[in-house]
């Protein structure tokens, strides 16, 4: 951040303040802090496209494009410009008027107005198109559905048999959810407004969370077979719902065919280079399942994910492993017709694989959807290379403390949010997946305390920030839950209790979402410490999360703990 007496400036030459996409058009973005009415203007040319000077010197035919402001936070601006990459290749500096005078901004700072000589401009290096990826067109107004499989529906007409109700303490509980039970639903789930399902892992395993694979080509018996999963694509598409699978490729089940291997013939294994395997004595005495081996924290025997043992961590920089397990999503998205793949922990698995990942799903399917799940910023993982969007823990972190747990006041969420929003820039913003709760975290109504207005306050403010919004089970008729297990309870069917109001809030939110006719976020504002709002080009939307009715600006009322959509 450069700055003088009266504002400060910040650009950078890395996403998200540069960036090239797919259709090859230059996406720049500029920051200012504590300016009065201000303009920006980016001097742009290709580095080779001069005239000689008077003196015979190069010098650039710059060409001069107007910023627009993108979004204000408070004491922020964002200024962003679009231009075609006529050539592969770009210079330019910026032109910022400010109080009546004008500035010059390279990349040594910000300055008086100098002479091209000393101008060190900003480069765009030299682009190829088969690095600028795009977030699929399909994305935008997105609405998830999540299923956690064992726990949703079962096939059979009598929902209550053997489905447990209330509170879950046993993490292995099987209580019998279904492929042919999730089909049986696709009714429910089109009322609903799903515009797709994101399925936690089916594929067989060893626990019933079944982030421990044992083998990526079979479906768990329990949940079904093959051919269930592919008639449930099958009236999915037909319904116009896509279908999102948990691609879980940092670590499988010791219980695989592979790391059983190892354990068995040790370094003799073929399958040996596929795992990181640090003292074979100690793997072939140990109780693999329970973790006996009390130094395996400290010590351990081979590189695990979580410290679990039961879930050997792959050498995802071994080729083979590479071509296993891509190969198996690729089977899928074939035969299946997948739409989109949720890669578990990526930030533990090699970059080269991710890389990989993407260039054969996307020679597949050019218009599917990569999403990674990443819990704090997933700035460097969103250029275009790897991943498509992020799950926007980030976000959801910032609306669970200003409305369910209270713990921040409007102005600063309004900060927060602003700064949130812009850590990616807006042609990427609906590859963000955004949710306010899943199998990873409590359920939202847990975390307000049972408090139903909280709650659907929450949902309406995560819809209004953009991105893909994500349902977790059960959500929409008011499920609850604490930390793992308890946040996978069975959906009630036969229970009678589901409230007609939290349905309609989350169509609220579905509807708010898919609005394309509020134009884009302009600003993000707090009334006072206890009201939001979010402002858009042609709509305005205001949270009051106070027990107290408010006054907005125009004298509109806005009841306690509501919102209202202008």
């Amino acid at each position: 951040m450069l700055q003088n007496n009266q504002f400060s400036v910040f650009h950078s030459t890395v996403y998200p303040w540069q960036y090239v996409d797919s259709d090859q058009v230059l996406h720049l973005m500029i920051c200012v802090k504590g300016a009065g009415p201000i303009s920006i203007k980016c001097l742009a040319c290709d580095p080779c496209d001069t005239d000689k000077g008077v003196f015979g010197e190069d010098r650039p035919r710059l060409f001069t494009y107007e910023m627009r402001c993108e979004m204000e936070g408070p004491g922020i601006q964002y200024f962003t410009l679009h231009i075609p990459m006529n050539t592969h290749k770009l210079r330019y500096h910026f032109s910022i008027s400010v109080l009546g005078h004008t500035y010059l901004y390279d990349e040594s700072g910000l300055s008086e107005d100098k002479e091209e000589l000393y101008i060190r401009p900003f480069f765009v290096a030299y682009t190829y198109s088969d690095r600028c990826g795009g977030v699929p067109k399909w994305c935008n107004g997105m609405v998830w559905y999540q299923i956690f499989p064992d726990r949703f529906a079962k096939e059979d007409s009598d929902q209550t048999r053997g489905w447990q109700s209330g509170k879950i303490t046993d993490k292995d509980l099987v209580c019998g959810g279904t492929l042919k039970g999730i089909t049986s639903k696709i009714p429910y789930l089109k009322q609903l407004g799903t515009k797709g399902i994101y399925l936690n892992p089916i594929f067989q395993a060893g626990s019933i969370h079944r982030y421990d694979i044992i083998d990526y080509l079979k479906i768990d018996p329990i949940l079904g077979t093959e051919e269930d999963f592919v008639e449930l694509c099958e009236k999915c598409h037909s319904n116009g719902i896509r279908i999102m699978m948990d691609g879980v490729f940092n670590h499988c089940s010791y219980l695989s065919p592979q790391f059983q291997d190892v354990i068995n013939k040790g370094e003799h294994s073929r399958y040996y280079d596929w795992f990181i395997v640090y003292d074979t004595d100690r793997l072939k005495k140990m109780d693999v399942k329970t973790g006996a081996d009390a130094q395996f924290r400290v010590s351990p025997v081979y590189e695990t994910f979580a410290f679990v043992p039961s879930m050997p961590k792959f050498n995802t920089c071994n080729p083979q492993v590479m071509d296993y397990l891509i190969g198996a999503a690729e089977y899928w998205t074939k035969k299946c017709g997948i739409d989109a793949w949720r890669l578990d922990v990526p930030d533990e698995v090699n970059i080269e694989f991710l890389r990989a990942f993407r260039r054969r799903i996307k020679t597949r399917n050019p218009d599917i959807y990569i999403v990674g799940e990443f819990w704090g910023n997933a700035v460097k993982w969103l250029d275009g290379e790897t991943f498509d969007g992020a799950m926007n823990y980030p976000l959801y972190f910032i609306v669970r403390d200003f409305l369910a747990k209270e713990k921040i006041s409007a102005f600063p969420c309004a900060k927060l949010l602003t700064q949130c929003l812009m850590a990616n820039p807006p042609v990427r913003r609906c590859g963000m997946f955004t949710f306010c709760s899943t199998h990873d975290t409590p359920r939202i109504l847990w975390h307000c305390g049972e408090d139903r207005k909280k709650r659907d306050l929450c949902y309406i403010l995560t819809a209004a920030l953009g991105g893909q919004l994500s349902v977790y089970y059960g959500d929409e008729i008011g499920m609850t839950g604490g930390y793992d297990p308890d946040n996978r309870r069975c959906y009630p069917w036969n229970s009678g209790t589901a409230p007609k109001e939290m349905k309609e809030a989350i169509r609220d939110a579905v509807s708010l979402a898919s609005d394309d006719g509020k134009g884009r976020i302009c600003r993000i504002c707090a009334l006072d410490e206890e009201v939001l709002g979010v402002i858009y080009e042609r709509r305005r939307l205001y949270i009051n999360r106070s027990k107290e009715e408010k006054e907005l600006p125009d004298g509109t009322k806005i009841c306690p703990q509501s919102y209202c959509y202008l």
